[in-house]
């Protein structure tokens, strides 16, 4: 790649070439997306995948803000679902070793659980804290800060 950036460049008129087609629950990918992210790192190539991601699966079972690192995780239980944040920057230590030394706060970071129905109660845990919360008929909405870098949302149905 040159260094001036206009290797990414579009051509200006439309080619017969495609590089991702999604349609009906279905994409295919020309290109070595994904390979090309990690050899790279290129925002745009994280940016692709999510679009690609997202037309996908249009209503996931949780939407989550906040930094681009926050990992989420969804279990379901027979009384709610748990959606556990975690926020840690890993540190790159050796050419192929990275560790994780401090947790990364979340601050008012937005997050949204898919549920049919009004839950009888959200709170923060371990914090032992009720969320404010909003139903709108198909997700809860809530906003977490937590200093930590974990935390659990619980979301209880009746």
């Amino acid at each position: 790649m040159s260094g001036s950036g206009h290797s990414c460049t579009p051509p200006a008129d439309r080619t017969d070439e495609v590089a991702v087609v999604v349609g009906d629950g279905v994409a295919a990918v020309t290109v070595p997306l994904l390979e090309a992210f990690h050899e790279h790192g290129l925002e745009t190539y994280r940016q692709l995948f999510g679009a690609v991601l997202d037309r996908l699966f249009p209503d996931p079972v949780v939407r989550a803000g906040g930094p681009v690192h926050l990992e989420t995780t969804v279990q379901r239980t027979a009384t709610g679902t748990v959606v556990h944040l975690v926020s840690f920057v890993p540190a790159r230590e050796t050419p192929v070793l990275d560790l994780v030394h401090d947790p990364f706060a979340l601050l008012d970071v937005p997050v949204a659980v898919r549920l049919a129905t009004a839950p009888r109660s959200v709170r923060l845990q371990p914090a032992r804290q009720d969320l404010a919360w909003q139903h709108d008929g198909e997700y809860v909405h809530v906003r977490v800060t937590t200093p930590d870098g974990h935390a659990m949302v619980v979301v209880e149905r009746d």
